[in-house]
């Protein structure tokens, strides 16, 4: 999970890594990118598990929620996201509880 310090955004907010696509990117290889970005993890693209289609103030857009295989025990980190703390592995259980404020970016 990676942490909001983004001034726009509600902090004190955690949310999945993510982030749009750069031209001629596909949702998957900026899954990896984003991944890395935000966490310093490399990832092996496994399914989408949704694609959310939204209209906003900047036009149509496509929410893709794309599974990433990652090897365990690598420390995390941020290799540059100024949007973004430093990220942390947090059980799957504390979400699910209500224990951690999550961030539903514009979904």
């Amino acid at each position: 999970m990676v942490p909001n310090i983004d001034p726009v955004k509600p902090l004190g907010f955690w949310g999945l890594p993510g982030g749009k696509t750069k031209n001629g990117e596909t949702p998957e290889s900026a899954a990896l990118r984003e991944l890395a970005e935000e966490t310093g993890q490399k990832g092996i693209i496994g399914k989408c598990n949704a694609e959310i289609s939204k209209t906003g103030s900047g036009g149509d857009y496509i929410h893709y929620f794309i599974n990433v295989k990652i090897s365990p025990g690598k420390e995390l980190k941020n290799c540059g996201d100024p949007g973004i703390g430093e990220p942390k592995w947090i059980p799957f259980q504390e979400i699910v509880a209500g224990q951690i404020k999550m961030f539903r970016g514009h979904i």
